[in-house]
């Protein structure tokens, strides 16, 4: 699941994919009303919006006026081509369209995969910008097509490709921007000869974005694969604190191989951190109010290939880490099975963690950080986008 929150706060959106690996269908954006959050029942459904095939991003524009979403397609061939939609918000969370970003070419950009405005620029016009990450990191182990970065506009307008020299058979994972305007894009190759997966970073500069870097290398004991969002730390440079969530084969079970393991990057180099291994990979980060700690969530086990083995998996957890440096870690809470992102309104009071278990738990935010629940958990329809895709 992808789930957001507007600029207001006053109202979030939950993106469910419908998918399974064997059967790629159209999604569905349930509104929320977040006003309600403080109570016992948790946030109020609104309404409920068709998305295209296996949609696996979305981003509402700083303005709150319109809600784009990138849907991947089948993502199992390069032919199986997926498209950008863009959606009118209307009053109390109802969608209106959508707008098929027509001038996004397909040849280059075969499966959309991340939808992400810039953090300034746009009002809420047609002539804002935002940018889409063309990639397949489910095919990073087969052929997958070289990843593309285009600028466009809500009017339908696009760019050109600002990852044209990008080296083939890389993935990009996902992409964020700092508050000073640079770009992260961490990503992973694979190596057919060692049968295993390596991360980068990339940064990308100019405003518009007009230059991107050569990939700077993430190391670790073992190999490694970027996981879910990652979070940025304003600071200066800014630092980008990627996850990790690597896999190996036992036997006839999939097994994670470096748990407890997570990075911290800057534009050129990156350092490994950790925080308790007995609670696994650490697949989505966030900062939070005031970007005072570092908020991860993170699963015991490996993440199921479809959602027959949801129910039989532990809880996830959430570790609070303080910045600048998030050398310190402590938990904070548990989530239902396999939490999926982690996601704090602009008043810095709530917490939302979405789970691939179909839940939407809601936390109050302490003065230290500490996370404690607000309500009982949202259940939410559809099978939920995993986001994290396993390598």
């Amino acid at each position: 699941m992808v789930f957001l929150l507007d600029p207001n706060a006053s109202l979030a959106f939950a993106l469910n994919s419908n998918s399974s690996p064997s059967s790629f269908q159209n999604g569905l954006i349930e509104s929320y009303n977040t006003s309600t959050a403080q109570s016992t029942t948790g946030i109020t459904s609104t309404s409920y919006t068709r998305t295209g095939t296996n949609p696996t991003s979305m981003a509402v524009d700083p303005g709150g006026n319109y809600l784009v979403v990138a849907n991947h397609g089948s993502g199992t061939t390069n032919s199986s081509t997926g498209d950008v939609e863009i959606f009118g918000i209307g009053s109390n969370g109802a969608l209106s369209g959508p707008t098929i970003l027509s001038s996004l070419p397909q040849n280059s950009c075969p499966n959309p995969d991340k939808i992400v405005f810039p953090p300034s620029g746009s009002n809420g016009t047609t002539s804002d910008t935002f940018y889409v990450v063309c990639s397949s990191p489910e095919l990073i182990s087969s052929s997958p097509p070289t990843p593309a970065l285009y600028r466009c506009q809500i009017s339908g307008s696009c760019s050109t490709n600002l990852l044209s020299s990008f080296p083939n058979s890389n993935a990009i994972s996902n992409m964020e921007f700092a508050s000073n305007g640079t770009a992260f894009l961490p990503g992973e190759t694979y190596s057919s000869s060692s049968s295993s997966y390596n991360a980068f970073l990339i940064t990308c500069n100019g405003t518009p974005l007009s230059s991107c870097t050569s990939p700077t290398p993430i190391s670790s004991a073992t190999d490694t694969a970027p996981a879910g969002d990652f979070a940025i730390y304003n600071g200066s440079p800014p630092t980008a604190f990627i996850g990790n969530y690597s896999t190996s084969v036992s036997g006839t079970s999939t097994v994670l191989t470096n748990p407890g393991v997570f990075f911290s990057c800057a534009a050129s180099s990156c350092s490994n951190l950790s925080y308790p291994s007995s609670s696994g990979d650490p697949t989505y980060l966030a900062t939070g109010p005031g970007q005072a700690n570092l908020y991860i969530v993170s699963t015991p086990d490996p993440l199921p290939t479809d959602t027959s083995n949801i129910s039989n998996s532990p809880s996830g957890s959430i570790y609070y880490c303080s910045l600048p440096t998030a050398s310190a870690c402590t938990q904070t809470g548990t989530t239902s099975n396999y939490p999926v992102g982690i996601t704090f309104d602009p008043s810095g009071k709530f917490a939302f963690v979405p789970t691939w278990s179909g839940t939407i738990s809601i936390f109050q935010v302490g003065s230290n950080g500490a996370l404690t629940p607000a309500a009982s958990p949202v259940v939410t329809t559809g099978n939920l986008n995993l986001q994290v895709v396993v390598p």
